[in-house]
């Protein structure tokens, strides 16, 4: 029984990622979350209202853990200060990252950056997924 514990403490497991999530390419798409908070705020009420982005972000890595790394080193940067449509103080703060995934392409026309599955939905579902080109934020209203 010793020698088995041994052998299990020397010998190292590969990450989980290692089958399917390594990245040939060396880039790995990272989502992140960030929201405003104004300086007044009662931070204790978790039910608050706030302004959020999701920011999906590229960053060179050589495994999964490197990507994900660098991405909390990058969403802890410090930010300035600014101030809401209201006119109330605060700074942006990193909550965290949502997902990471393995670019697969190079950098051309039509790579593959990002992908979500949509298991068991129904056509009319997945159709409605799709916007025509007035519907898109970058032709109607803009990126707020």
């Amino acid at each position: 029984m010793a020698s088995r514990s041994r052998q299990t403490l020397r010998g190292r497991r590969k990450p989980r990622w290692e089958v399917w999530a390594k990245s040939p390419t060396g880039w790995y798409v990272v989502t992140m979350v960030e929201r405003f908070e104004c300086y007044d705020e009662d931070t204790a009420n978790l039910n608050r209202r706030c302004l959020a982005w999701e920011n999906v972000c590229l960053f060179k890595a050589k495994d999964p853990d490197a990507a994900y790394r660098k991405a909390l080193k990058w969403g802890g940067m410090e930010t300035s200060e600014c101030v809401d449509s209201k006119g109330r103080k605060g700074k942006w703060k990193f909550v965290g990252i949502r997902e990471i995934l393995p670019m697969y392409d190079e950098f051309q026309d039509g790579a593959e950056v990002l992908w979500i599955k949509h298991a068991n939905k129904t056509v009319r579902s997945v159709e409605a997924m799709v916007c025509t080109k007035e519907e898109l934020a970058i032709f109607s209203r803009g990126i707020e």
